[in-house]
């Protein structure tokens, strides 16, 4: 049987496997979810409003792992959709607005699978 180009770059599409948010900032899924689901002291409230402030330890600098490079202009990780979303990840957290995170979530799942994989693949 003769396969077509098409369909070998179709089944290589095909087999592209989109990472989840949990995949993309696993501590932050963690810390988000506890923040979620229990009442935190405030401390510990305190402590994950600091660090979703932090550009090198909020959601999106930990999909970045932990580097702030997106933020720096001229950078090749330089990304104004990510510094967007890391304003918005803080503005919704501090609002305890997690329907409106979970849509913010969403759209930068999106985002870094379309536009950043590349980190994520190469640092595992």
């Amino acid at each position: 049987m003769d396969i077509s180009t098409n369909e070998v770059t179709n089944n290589k599409y095909d087999d592209k496997k989109d990472l989840l948010f949990r995949e993309i900032a696993p501590r932050w899924f963690e810390r988000l979810n506890k923040l979620r689901l229990m009442k935190s002291s405030s401390q510990e409230k305190e402590s994950i409003y600091s660090d979703i402030n932090d550009y090198k330890m909020c959601i999106v600098g930990e999909a970045y792992r932990f580097n702030p490079s997106y933020i720096v202009y001229g950078s090749s990780d330089n990304c104004k959709q990510c510094i967007a979303f890391s304003r918005n990840f803080l503005y919704y957290v501090k609002e305890s607005n997690f329907e409106k995170f979970k849509d913010i979530e969403q759209e930068f799942t999106k985002h870094w699978n379309n536009a950043h994989t590349s980190i994520t693949s190469t640092t595992k």
